[in-house]
């Protein structure tokens, strides 16, 4: 920051020799609005907001002869990174390249050694195999089951018996479960909803 005129710094640049440059900005949508210059996004499915930034980036790439290159480690289904690689759109070039693409061009890694750190398969699918996980790293429900829920019919209306709810929080890597019990008479109770 510069003290003198009160001044953030928002972008650092690197001039070459030959003319071309490279300048770095934060990858925050107000910081890119108003640019008007190739870009390349690094690492955007890992972006706070990968939506908003994307909003605030398409009209900078508008001009014909500009580019904008997209580069990332997957982090889960539902973002803009993956709607980017997964849309049948027919605007984008795609290119995956996984751990054993690159051992296959020449990379210098052990496979299995490396497979053994990453420690569990999750890790290893979506850090090394560019997998898209609807868990990645998190114990939600994945897009596919909340749409499920969205288009499933409705719940016949509560009618006032004793209703018993019950959770198990599941320790790390288990399933965590919502159970509810409806008493529907003579002692017997009746599983009407379990939930992950």
């Amino acid at each position: 920051m510069d003290d003198s005129l009160g001044i953030e710094q928002q972008a650092a640049m690197v001039r070459f020799p030959g003319g071309s440059y490279v300048r770095a900005i934060a990858a925050r949508p107000e910081t890119a609005r108003g640019m008007s210059d190739n870009l390349i996004l690094d690492e955007f499915a890992h972006h706070k907001d990968n939506r908003a930034l994307w909003r605030a980036l398409v009209p900078v790439v508008s001009k014909p002869s500009l580019k904008i290159r997209v580069i990332s480690t997957p982090n889960g289904v539902g973002d803009m990174f993956h709607e980017i690689m997964t849309a049948d759109d027919g605007l984008w070039s795609r290119h995956v390249v996984t751990i054993h693409d690159a051992v296959a061009d020449g990379l210098p890694r052990d496979i299995a050694e490396l497979k053994k750190a990453a420690r569990d398969p999750d890790t290893w699918a979506q850090e090394f195999e560019c997998v898209f996980l609807d868990r990645a790293g998190r114990e939600w429900l994945s897009y596919e089951e909340i749409l499920a829920a969205l288009e499933a019919p409705p719940l016949p209306p509560y009618d006032g018996r004793p209703v018993y709810v019950g959770m198990d929080i599941a320790a790390r890597g288990d399933l965590s479960v919502i159970a509810v019990l409806e008493d529907v008479g003579a002692g017997v109770l009746a599983h009407s909803a379990r939930c992950r």
